[in-house]
């Protein structure tokens, strides 16, 4: 800090001031989260900032103190393109020339791509431009970086220059330190690093938001104040939730004044509320608006993700698949390598539903394989179950969705059978005939097992009722993703879908409606656990719903869905299941099972008087 209150500064607001002494509550911010960052061994920061929070201001004046107070240091700057680095680079002369003669260091060379000391320390100005250079990235290639400077990461046009700059980053240098900074920009690669922040143990995730810049406020005697305040103002239900959420997740307290003038850069400078979110973000859920109309509104998933932030995490595995059904693994594993998350047990008598989106199934850039598996009641769908991977080859897909349907029981399957989808169809096909066959290979009483309970969808279409246009599973075209996907977004609003994958909220985020095509995630960009998910409402809301209305299995706020046990979970799902039907697991210091969960039909009794019938479930 030192530094800091020695560097002379040309601010917007305040005019020629000592930066040290006059830092503004989100520099401040900012020097606290990469103080605290460094204290706990963390050397590399991505920061998620609001516009005009004075960033640039202080992070340029860390490059300079590195660079200064360090022999040999090998440092980059890396702008978005020409313009920037050269406002940067005439930015820091007014720094070095306001330096007091403790600070001072000799200048060896400076020109636009370089700024040289005395003390052997050089920053490297780079640019890592807006579109995809030909020839692929060179940024980083020419040496090694002990400090990196990224502003605006989010409007870099190659994403590889993210990956070139960081292979070229020092791995033990004790005065190592990375930071990238920007603005958010859609679900592009910036944001991805966001979130590998917010989960990794070597970097640290930085939000900088509005209301910690204190001119972001109105004066209570201005005509501002009066007209988007007044004498009686409140805060609007959404308002009131964003407040909270600051207050909870950053200890801040918006007061009115800051409302106010919320309000007005809303209504007469930013007029468009997806933009007004990306450029002045209250929360980081906010932040990332995707390109398009979005579908999801953003208040449901912002108030879906504060319930999964209180949640236990699931119990997490990684499945493994041989030449032959009986050959496929399933180990315990931490959550970074797993392919499988389960949130709860099966539960004996109830009813799920299973939908499946092979790799490329709805589109040609949806390079995962998911499954996505929900209890049901009449009026509440929750999830249960999530398989994704990358890896896993068409046949295996359809084993490991024969295994989740089988461990869980009376379980309807959706598949999306486009492409990929029919060869996951018919290796489901051959696996129930090969459970009433006798052959050597793979077991017949394993097979029986996992295919027992399952039910195949049937696909109709809604404006016909003839029985022979009836399809097993469903074909997506845009009409019929237009309908599961709404029914999909319906639900959720309304509260019926209880959802617990980050991961599939984070797909939700991105999935938008551009022109007249369906909803989904824009090219590049996955939406699998999505598609899964609402192919398992269709099915939920096509075949079950009058079903579970008529067994009377309804959800009531008084009943609640049992507390998941991670030990039991892996006992039931590694240990007893899968070596019930033959196949062993890898079970490093698991401790052997304690109980078995049963797992069956629920038994029921019917009774006729006249012409009524009623239904009732047997102790």
């Amino acid at each position: 800090m030192s530094f800091a209150r020695a560097l002379r500064i040309d601010t917007k607001e305040l005019g020629i001031v000592s930066l040290g002494e006059n830092l503004l509550g989100t520099q401040t911010r900012l020097y606290q989260e990469i103080q605290l960052g460094l204290q706990e061994g963390v050397h590399e920061f991505v920061t998620l900032k609001s516009r005009q929070i004075g960033s640039s201001t202080f992070t340029l004046a860390l490059d300079m103190y590195f660079i200064n107070k360090y022999q040999g240091i090998s440092a980059g700057l890396v702008t978005q393109d020409e313009k920037t680095r050269g406002d940067f680079r005439t930015k820091l002369q007014l720094y070095r020339a306001g330096l007091p003669e403790e600070w001072h260091r000799e200048v060896i060379d400076d020109n636009r791509d370089q700024l040289v000391l005395d003390n052997g320390s050089r920053l490297s100005m780079m640019v890592a431009g807006t579109t995809t250079r030909a020839g692929g990235s060179k940024l980083g290639r020419s040496g090694a970086l002990t400090v990196c400077h990224s502003t605006e990461t989010a409007f870099y046009g190659d994403p590889n220059n993210i990956h070139s700059l960081r292979s070229s980053f020092a791995e033990k240098n004790p005065h190592r330190f990375y930071h990238w900074e920007s603005t958010a920009n859609g679900f592009n690669h910036f944001h991805d690093m966001w979130l590998e922040a917010k989960k990794a143990t070597t970097q640290r995730a930085i939000f900088i938001g509005w209301w910690a810049n204190e001119f972001y406020r109105v004066n209570r005697n201005s005509q501002i104040f009066d007209v988007y305040w007044g004498q009686k103002g409140k805060l609007t239900n959404t308002e009131r939730t964003y407040v909270k959420d600051v207050k909870k997740l950053y200890g801040y307290d918006i007061d009115a004044e800051q409302i106010a003038w919320y309000r007005w850069k809303g209504s007469e400078d930013i007029t468009d509320e997806n933009m007004l979110n990306q450029e002045f973000p209250t929360t980081e859920e906010i932040a990332f608006i995707a390109s398009g109309s979005a579908f999801f509104r953003t208040l449901p998933i912002t108030e879906c993700i504060k319930r999964l932030n209180g949640e236990e995490d699931p119990s997490t595995y990684r499945i493994e698949t041989g030449t032959s059904f009986i050959e496929t693994r399933v180990s315990p594993c931490n959550v970074k390598k797993a392919t499988l998350k389960v949130w709860a047990e099966p539960v004996p008598g109830a009813y799920y539903v299973l939908g499946c989106d092979p790799a490329y199934a709805s589109s040609e850039w949806a390079d995962f394989s998911a499954i996505s598996l929900w209890r049901c009641w009449y009026n509440r769908i929750e999830q249960v179950a999530e398989f994704a991977s990358r890896e896993t080859p068409t046949h295996a897909v359809a084993w490991i969705l024969a295994y989740l349907a089988g461990f869980y029981g009376n379980c309807s399957v959706n598949i999306e059978v486009n492409g990929p989808g029919i060869s996951v169809l018919a290796e489901l096909q051959n696996l129930k005939r090969a459970a009433h066959s006798k052959f050597e290979g793979d077991k017949p009483d394993a097979i029986r097992q996992v295919v027992r309970y399952m039910r195949q969808y049937i696909y109709k279409r809604i404006d016909t009722r003839n029985a022979g246009s009836s399809l097993l599973h469903t074909k997506t075209t845009e009409e019929v993703k237009e309908r599961f996907m709404n029914g999909f977004r319906d639900y959720f609003e309304r509260g019926m879908c209880v959802i617990h994958s980050r991961d599939l909220v984070e797909e939700m985020k991105k999935v938008v409606r551009e022109g007249s095509g369906a909803p989904g995630a824009p090219a590049g960009r996955n939406d699998d656990r999505a598609v899964a998910a609402g192919l398992a409402i269709m099915c939920w809301n096509d075949q079950m719903r009058v079903k579970l209305l008529g067994e009377g299995i309804i959800w009531r706020d008084m009943v609640e869905t049992p507390k998941t046990d991670p030990r039991n979970v892996a006992e039931a799902l590694v240990q007893n299941y899968f070596r019930k039907i033959g196949i062993v697991p890898e079970l490093d210091g698991v401790p052997p099972p304690k109980k078995t969960v049963a797992v069956g039909r629920p038994k029921w009794s019917v009774a006729r008087s006249g012409s009524n019938v009623s239904v009732r479930r047997e102790s």
